[in-house]
């Protein structure tokens, strides 16, 4: 039954992205290709590896806080193209840094409560990891605040942990299936442009490139498919309470 239904949130994510693939695109070139592509020109500018250590930390934060970004203006383009609407590339980045701030405490607030149980209990800390899987897109799509935000996801997976668990089983295989398909192939030529330019720094920035523009194209599809099936746990859920 799940499978099934993964392949119609699947399909129904595929004609979302077809249709608003260019919006997608501009957007997630905004804000996830030019920062991490910029962030490691300079990375290859610091002289030691000490610097490159620190550097690298906040690398982490700055590329977060921009995928965070992408995540809310994707859940905005949907949740504005559902209502027929046209938007534009500035109106969605507008749109996006809506409850941006909130968003920022709530992953703060999320990452250290599960890093917490982790380090306590695994156990806890993997399933809570799916509890809270859609704080954010509850944030946005649901105009709540962040505590609730967090009892709304956790409500809404509540007695579906493992029907949530398995279609993120089979969207990572659809993911990791993209990767080999493209990454095997561009990562022979990597190599070989490499060698025949004798240049290692080259086939290093080739690959981050690679790896960066593939991402680019996955992330929006990723965020549209959550988007979906937290809608579809939501009508799940309004059903069994009527």
């Amino acid at each position: 039954m799940t499978l099934e239904k993964f392949k119609s949130i699947f399909w129904k994510t595929i004609n979302e992205y077809k249709d608003h693939f260019p919006l997608f695109m501009k957007v997630s070139f905004a804000l996830y290709f030019v920062p991490v592509v910029l962030m490691m020109f300079f990375y290859y500018q610091l002289p030691d590896f000490f610097t490159k250590v620190i550097y690298n930390f906040f690398f982490q934060i700055v590329t977060g806080l921009f995928t965070l970004l992408l995540t809310f203006t994707i859940i905005k383009i949907l949740l504005v193209k559902r209502k027929k609407k046209e938007i534009g590339v500035y109106e969605a980045l507008k749109h996006g840094t809506n409850h941006y701030f909130e968003g920022i405490i709530l992953s703060v607030i999320v990452g250290f409560a599960l890093f917490g149980l982790y380090i306590l209990f695994i156990v806890p800390g993997i399933i809570f990891s799916v509890f809270w899987i859609f704080a954010l897109y509850a944030l946005i799509s649901d105009k709540v605040d962040v505590t609730k935000a967090l009892s709304h996801s956790y409500d809404t997976v509540k007695g579906r942990w493992l029907y949530v668990v398995e279609h993120m089983f089979f969207l990572s295989l659809f993911i990791f299936g993209i990767y080999m398909v493209v990454l095997i192939p561009l990562g022979i030529m990597i190599v070989l442009a490499g060698v025949l330019f004798r240049s290692f720094i080259l086939t290093q920035v080739l690959a981050i490139l690679s790896v960066t523009l593939i991402k680019m194209l996955v992330l929006p599809f990723s965020l549209a498919y959550m988007e979906n099936l937290y809608i579809d746990l939501k009508n799940i859920k309004k059903k069994k309470l009527n």
